[in-house]
């Protein structure tokens, strides 16, 4: 018997990869974040596909929420890049990362679209 697969526990992964992202962008030097973003985007993939998200008989868009999930996404990554080599950055990029993780999560699950069931035929 397969668990079942929720909207709630696939918002959750995205919004720990930006809420880490947040942290790695601001806190790491040199290319790090560059050797990171391969492995981000991997596990947003292979999240998709295991909640069902991505699949090629969905004919529609992306399982995604307005188009203010991007705003908020480049909001946080310009507070994150302004961040880089400050004397702050050690305490405001995680409290950036965890408030950028919790604020994601909460917008995720208001205004997210999550494809359940089996794909149409």
């Amino acid at each position: 018997m397969e668990p079942r697969k929720s909207p709630r526990a696939y918002w959750l992964g995205i919004s720990l990869v930006y809420g880490v992202s947040l942290s790695v962008l601001a806190l790491t030097p040199g290319l790090w974040p560059l050797v990171f973003v391969p492995g981000a985007i991997l596990f947003l993939v292979l999240q998709a596909a295991y909640y069902g998200q991505i699949h090629w008989k969905i004919q529609s868009t992306f399982a995604t929420a307005a188009p203010g999930v991007g705003a908020l996404a480049m909001t946080g990554g310009a507070i994150a890049i302004l961040l880089r080599g400050s004397d702050a950055m050690y305490w405001a990029g995680p409290l950036l990362s965890v408030v950028g993780f919790a604020v994601m999560f909460l917008f995720l699950n208001k205004f997210g679209r999550f494809y359940s069931g089996s794909p149409p035929r």
